[in-house]
């Protein structure tokens, strides 16, 4: 995974700095550097401190700049939030939304999926029940694809909590960057029984679809908002 290669090239990076930052200070601090062995014991503490420093400084830009972990990661850039249709015998029975993130050199994955149930009058989906979810776990595989296990709240069932495993796979979009997933995942149904659910995902381009992410952020109008996202990918 990009990720791991580009956190695993900070180590030879700050070698490479508290090296030649050594060198330098040795030298300005020479005549203090009297002792046995005191001119390794300072080179040794430059670059440790060089490595922590630099772990840290690149920790800190790749945490708070969008446009560079997609550089970096490029086809397998992961970030956003994703529309979701979840299927049972080919027919949308849930949707939802879901967020893939980067925290700590790690990829994170939560979302929130709602019922497909009409109302008393069957005039639309009600989605009276939200189930929030988060992965833990996950486990990249080549091709762009992840493992999961995760939990889960059903306000639908008795028991609210639930733990379950599935499956991410990533497909390229125009410019080789992921636009839409496919996968399942297990749910289970009590007695050691698992229900597999089908479901596909689309990336919502934040420049594009700005209003959009704007509606879905606020509480009032998520659900007519994602009642319009339906229409539109759900064909």
């Amino acid at each position: 995974m990009k990720l791991k290669t580009v956190q695993r090239s900070l180590l030879p990076l700050g070698v490479t700095m508290g090296v030649v930052l050594a060198e330098r200070l040795s030298s300005w601090f020479k005549p203090w550097l009297t002792q046995p062995g005191a001119a390794v014991l300072f080179s040794v503490v430059v670059i440790a401190a060089s490595i922590e420093l630099v772990k840290v400084f690149a920790e800190t830009l790749f945490d708070h700049s969008r446009l560079l972990r997609r550089a970096l990661l490029g086809d397998q850039y992961l970030e956003g939030t994703w529309f979701d249709i979840m299927r049972v015998a080919g027919k949308p029975s849930e949707v939802g939304l879901s967020w893939l993130s980067y925290e700590d050199w790690e990829l994170r994955y939560a979302g929130e999926d709602y019922d497909l149930k009409c109302d008393a009058n069957n005039a639309e989906l009600a989605m009276t029940h939200r189930f929030p979810y988060t992965a833990e776990k996950i486990v990249y595989l080549k091709d762009n694809k992840l493992l999961y296990k995760y939990t889960a709240d059903r306000s639908d069932r008795d028991d609210l909590e639930i733990a379950g495993y599935g499956e991410l796979q990533f497909h390229p979009g125009e410019h080789g960057i992921p636009t839409r997933h496919s996968g399942h995942y297990y749910r289970p149904e009590g007695g050691g029984v698992f229900r597999k659910i089908s479901f596909e995902g689309f990336r919502l381009d934040e420049k594009r679809e700005r209003e959009c992410l704007q509606r879905l952020n606020n509480p009032e109008t998520r659900k007519d908002a994602m009642r319009q996202l339906l229409q539109r990918f759900g064909g």
